[in-house]
C-alpha cells in the first residue's frame, strides 16, 4: 500500500516538474528519492521546449535543461540536493557529459563544507554516471571522506568503495580544470587521504583502512544486503588495497548469513512462481566469485 501511494504520488510531481525552478526540483527529486520513488525511463513533455516536439524526454533530460544555466547560482543545500537526485533518480547515462562537468565545478568549492551524506552522494552520481572528475576534485573528495568516515552508515561505504574503485578502473582521463594545472607533481597528501602516481590520485591505504574499521564498528556491515556487501567485497580487490583479516573476519559470517537468508527467499519464492529472488542471488553470487581471488588479507 505504501509502495503504492508513493507511486502515486511520485507520478503526480513528475507531471509538474517543469513547472518547478532548478532548486524545487532537487529538493522535490531529493524528497522522492528518499520515499524510493522509482520514475518511468522516458517522461511525456508537457511542451516542445520540454522534448522533442513535446514527445518523450528522461528526468535526467528534464533536470539538466531546466539547471544547467543557473547552477553557478544554486544554494549549496541545491547543489548537495542535486547530487542526491542524480544519484538515486535519474538512470545511468541520462545526465550529459557537460551538466556532470559543471556540477563537478561548482561542487568542487563545497566540498570541505558538505555534510558527509553530501559528500558520498557528490562523487557516487559523477561515478554512477561514469564520469571521473578533475585530479583536484578527488583529492577533495577523498580528504573529505578522510575527515568523515566515522560518521558514515549503511549504504554509504559501499557508495564511496564503489566511488573510489570505479575511478581507478576508469582509463579515459580525468577532467581537467585550471587547479590541476602545475599540481601534477604532488607526491602524497599532507593529509593522508590519498597518494599519487602519474595516474593521479588514489585512496590511501589508511583511508581505506578507516573505511573498512568505521564499516564495522558503526555495525554497518550488519545492516546491509548481501548486493552492497558484494559491491564493497568487490571494490576492495579493484582498489588493488590490502584488507585487514581481522576486518575479513566480521565480514565472512554476515555473508554466509545473508547467502542462507536468501537462499531460503529464493525457495519459498520458487515454490510461487517467481524468479526474481533467483536472479539477484545469482548475480551476487557471480560477483562475490570474481572478488574473492583479489582479496588479500
Amino acid at each position: 500500500a505504501r509502495a503504492r501511494s508513493v507511486g502515486v504520488f511520485g507520478a503526480a510531481v513528475l507531471n509538474r516538474l517543469s513547472k518547478y525552478t532548478a532548486e524545487e526540483i532537487f529538493h522535490v527529486g531529493a524528497g522522492l528519492a528518499m520515499l524510493g520513488f522509482k520514475p518511468p525511463r522516458t517522461l511525456q513533455a508537457d511542451s516542445p521546449r520540454e522534448g522533442s516536439r513535446g514527445g518523450p524526454t528522461t528526468v535526467g533530460a528534464l533536470i539538466e535543461r531546466r539547471s544547467i544555466k543557473i547552477m553557478h547560482y544554486l544554494s549549496p543545500k541545491a547543489i548537495a540536493d542535486a547530487g542526491f537526485v542524480a544519484a538515486r533518480l535519474v538512470a545511468p547515462g541520462d545526465m550529459s557529459a557537460e551538466w556532470l562537468k559543471l556540477f563537478a565545478y561548482v561542487s568542487k568549492q563545497q566540498l570541505t563544507t558538505m555534510p558527509p551524506e553530501g559528500v558520498i552522494y557528490a562523487g557516487y552520481a559523477l561515478a554512477r554516471h561514469n564520469f571521473k572528475p578533475s585530479n583536484t576534485w578527488r583529492k577533495r573528495y577523498m580528504e573529505a571522506v578522510y575527515e568523515c568516515a566515522k560518521s558514515l552508515a549503511g549504504e554509504e561505504f559501499p557508495m564511496v568503495l564503489y566511488t573510489l574503485a570505479k575511478w581507478q578502473q576508469q582509463q579515459q582521463p580525468a577532467a581537467e580544470d585550471d587547479d590541476d594545472l602545475g599540481q601534477q607533481q604532488w607526491s602524497s597528501s599532507s593529509s593522508g587521504a590519498f597518494v599519487t602516481s602519474s595516474s593521479g590520485p588514489a585512496p590511501s591505504q589508511a583511508l581505506i583502512d578507516d573505511l573498512l574499521l568505521a564499516s564495522h564498528t558503526s555495525r554497518a556491515l550488519r545492516q546491509l544486503p548481501l548486493s552492497q556487501l558484494v559491491v564493497m567485497l568487490k571494490a576492495l580487490p579493484e582498489l588493488g588495497c590490502n584488507v585487514n583479516p581481522l576486518w575479513m573476519q566480521r565480514v565472512w559470517p554476515v555473508v554466509n548469513a545473508q547467502i542462507d537468508a536468501a537462499a531460503a527467499a529464493e525457495d519459498a519464492a520458487s515454490s510461487g512462481g517467481s524468479s526474481s529472488s533467483s536472479k539477484a542471488l545469482s548475480s551476487s553470487l557471480a560477483a562475490l566469485i570474481t572478488a574473492i581471488p583479489g582479496l588479500n588479507p
